[in-house]
């Protein structure tokens, strides 16, 4: 095996690999995100009353060190005589935060037995929100400027 052809290769080629896949993971997160928020702009409300509302601490996966703190929110409503329960304060996905602060201020407007406003998808009542939030979209922006990084790299290393 020609280590030095491979070692060649992956110098030239893996700032574009890394650009795509960062790049493409943010671009299609931020579309999906984008989607859901607006397709949840347009759904019916219900009122629901909380039945949970606190965070819950969320390790790092495997031995690392660190984590976030998870919002851990549910909620009773009704559709057409059916009772369902939703776990979602966004219409994506609850962003937990290491900073403990910010997801206090996430759940602080719900108490337990307070009556709040769902959101709920009309075809799959199952799919329910409180908030019509784009929760995600830094993540995803610091995917794409981290893609774009890397086939900025990519250019500069072509000219070298």
């Amino acid at each position: 095996m020609d280590f030095d052809a491979v070692h060649e290769f992956l110098r030239a080629y893996m700032p574009a690999a890394i650009a795509l896949i960062f790049g493409g993971t943010g671009v299609v997160l931020f579309a999906r995100i984008m989607y859901l928020a607006q397709a949840a702009r347009h759904w019916p409300t219900t009122l629901g009353i909380i039945r949970r509302a606190e965070l819950v601490w969320s390790p790092s996966p495997g031995s690392e060190p660190g984590g976030v703190w998870m919002p851990a929110i549910e909620y009773d409503y009704e559709v057409n005589g059916l009772l369902y329960t939703g776990k979602k304060i966004s219409p994506v996905a609850d962003t937990g935060y290491s900073v403990k602060d910010w997801s206090e201020a996430k759940i602080a407007p719900y108490a337990v037995g307070d009556s709040v406003q769902v959101h709920f998808d009309p075809v799959d009542p199952n799919r329910a929100c409180l908030e019509i939030t784009t929760d995600g979209l830094l993540i995803a922006s610091i995917l794409i400027l981290v893609g774009v990084g890397f086939g900025i790299a990519q250019g500069l290393s072509s000219f070298g």
